[in-house]
């Protein structure tokens, strides 16, 4: 495995437990990109430190030119982990994002 990129950030936190989603208020995060190094899977690890969580988020590609044909971890993906993989030649055209 190995490190891509890591980030640190400052933003609003949301939590959603499935049944009603809370506003955590502003927190400093930490957005680490990893590559299993098979040039398909990756996942970003995002540590908010201040509510103790930990989140693994899953990007996968279907073959190796890094295109993510999906992710998985998070409802959905945040403005800073896009620009993470935007940042690192990462292709998000074909997923949904606000």
């Amino acid at each position: 495995m190995k490190t891509l990129q890591k980030i640190t950030f400052v933003s609003p936190i949301g939590i959603d437990n499935g049944f009603t989603s809370t506003d955590a208020g502003k927190h400093q995060s930490t957005m680490q990109l990893f590559d299993y190094e098979d040039n398909i899977n990756y996942f970003i690890e995002w540590i908010v430190e201040d509510l103790d969580i930990i989140q693994i988020i899953g990007i996968f590609c279907y073959d190796e030119n890094k295109v993510i044909h999906e992710y998985d971890g998070i409802f959905e993906l945040p403005k800073e982990a896009v620009k993470l993989l935007h940042d690192n030649g990462f292709d998000t055209s074909g997923l949904i994002l606000d």
